[in-house]
């Protein structure tokens, strides 16, 4: 299995473990959450990084800091 190594983005650790309140039982997820459901709300999150559930913080602080690197940078 090839994993992707070096994701940058505030809200997915860099071993691509997504960050996303509402992906969590406690926090929004439901077993009614449809597949779409979530990607629609992971898209989302991947073109506008929340601060409330940060996994990278260099990524978040390039984000707030200089946008136009940060834009440079995102896959």
């Amino acid at each position: 299995m090839h994993v992707l190594q070096g994701f940058f983005h505030p809200n997915v650790y860099p071993f691509v473990t997504v960050r996303l309140s509402v992906l969590k039982e406690d926090h929004g997820w439901r077993p009614a959450t449809t597949v779409k459901q979530s990607l629609v709300v992971i898209w989302d999150m991947l073109n506008h990084p929340s601060p409330a559930d940060t996994a990278q913080t260099n990524g978040y602080q390039l984000f707030i800091q200089d946008p136009t690197e940060y834009k440079g940078r995102v896959p």
